[in-house]
């Protein structure tokens, strides 16, 4: 994953893993503007099986996703804040992570639901649904880990 850090610009200095039961995500009832039959499933490569924050050299916070594959190269997305940016997987379009300027502090979940809402319409709109129920089920507890790393 350290390729991940470097496309943005900087080597991890912290952050583990954390499992994510990709079973609690792997059933959709429902994705706004997309017809899907009740309870479908979705590809076992689409769900994140993996979360972690780190600290990046360029002073930013990065949200990984971590998938059942390995990971490809990763294009950043520009935002309409230019203090959050996505990274998406070349060919697959998956919501592979997330950088938030450390200036800015950590957002509220609310902004940076709005800005994957945006970015749903244009893509992978499976992943990017269910990677952003992830990010919303994590969101207090990576903000946790802002508080502790800007602690110590």
């Amino acid at each position: 994953m350290e390729e991940i850090a470097e496309a943005h610009g900087g080597r991890a200095v912290t952050g583990r893993w954390t499992d994510i039961d990709p079973s609690k995500y792997d059933e959709v009832h429902e994705v706004q503007g997309l017809e899907l039959d009740a309870g479908s499933f979705i590809s076992p490569y689409d769900v994140p099986d993996g979360v972690r924050l780190l600290f990046t050299a360029r002073r930013s916070y990065q949200i990984e996703l971590r998938y059942l594959t390995d990971q490809e190269k990763i294009e950043l997305t520009e935002t309409d804040l230019p203090e959050i940016h996505f990274g998406l997987g070349r060919h697959s379009s998956r919501l592979v992570s997330l950088e938030v300027a450390a200036t800015e502090g950590f957002p509220e979940w609310k902004k940076v639901e709005s800005l994957l809402s945006k970015l749903t319409i244009q893509r992978n709109v499976i992943n990017h649904f269910v990677a952003r129920t992830v990010l919303r089920d994590w969101w207090s507890r990576l903000a946790e880990q802002v508080e502790e790393l800007q602690a110590g």
